[in-house]
């Protein structure tokens, strides 16, 4: 005994003779080419549609937006006698181009009702605008962090695009990580245009792409501090020779000196002895008068307690 499950499927007879089950065959495989040529024109169909679509979804999605807008601004004003009136705040210098703004509009409407702007006095305080540009919006965002300042107040942004790349490049003084983050950032801005790097989707990067500019800054001043501490990739460079010598201090057979070095551990760079100041060294910190320096300090610390 055969058991037979079916899921909503078409059961056939089996036919006994071989010409009815060829019959049979054939009748299928022309519903089968009757099945896929109906499925192969309704997708080139929906393909032709979701072209045209695709085509116009870039102005589709424009006029929403505006549409959006529009209704966003209505909702915002108030209705008076068939009169839409709404209170902004607007710049003194930008009242010529709301002005034309709305003249054009109300030309353009063609409703025969004139669109016009009228200053009302006002004792609140103005909010405070400040333009930025591309260069001066990664600084301006760091100052806005902290507090926006008030109306009429100096705008500290101006003092922040020198000083904090600056004060970051004191603590990350570094050659190599200073031109690498350098290059980085140069890659940020000359692909500024680029739609990929404008629209990424990475929160990190995105906001790496917004200071741009202040991580280019950051680099190159970090590269400066760099060569002042002699650092690159944490590990200490000589570039020039160094303008100290303490060999003739070794050597000095002065009673007064032996009498100093009996009561301190380390002995003091003296440049009034002949041979221990060669020169002023180049460009940056002297890393043997930093690092001797360093040393008697703390020996000098030591001693003392």
């Amino acid at each position: 005994m055969f058991w037979v499950f079916s899921f909503h499927c078409h059961i056939y007879p089996y036919a006994d003779e071989e010409s009815a089950r060829l019959e049979t065959l054939r009748d299928l495989l022309v519903q089968i080419q009757d099945m896929q040529k109906v499925l192969s024109q309704t997708e080139s169909y929906q393909s032709q549609v979701l072209n045209r679509a695709a085509s116009s979804l870039h102005h589709w999605r424009v006029s929403v937006r505006k549409m959006k807008h529009i209704y966003l601004i209505l909702n915002l004003c108030s209705v008076r006698e068939r009169c839409l009136i709404g209170e902004v705040w607007c710049p003194v210098n930008d009242l010529p181009v709301l002005q034309g703004a709305l003249a054009r509009a109300s030309e353009d409407s063609g409703g025969g009702g004139e669109s016009f702007c009228h200053r009302i006095p006002c004792s609140v305080s103005p909010p405070t605008l400040i333009r930025t540009n591309k260069f001066t919006a990664g600084f301006q965002e760091i100052v806005d962090s902290y507090g926006v300042a008030s109306y009429q107040e100096v705008n500290p942004a101006l003092y922040t695009i020198i000083t904090f790349p600056f004060l970051f490049a004191v603590m990350f003084g570094d050659v190599g990580h200073g031109i690498l983050m350098f290059l980085f950032a140069l890659w940020l801005v000359l692909g500024e245009d680029d739609p990929k790097l404008k629209r990424s989707e990475n929160e990190i990067f995105s906001m790496c792409f917004g200071g741009r500019y202040l991580i280019l800054l950051m680099g190159a001043f970090s590269v400066y501090t760099g060569f002042v501490y002699n650092e690159c990739f944490s590990r200490a460079t000589s570039i020039f020779p160094s303008g100290w010598n303490v060999t003739s201090m070794a050597y000095d057979n002065n009673d007064l000196h032996k009498a100093f070095k009996a009561k301190s551990p380390v002995d003091p760079l003296n440049p009034n002895m002949t041979g221990v100041f060669i020169g002023v060294y180049p460009f940056g910190i002297d890393p043997v008068s930093f690092l001797y320096k360093s040393i008697a300090s703390l020996f000098d610390l030591l001693w003392g307690v």
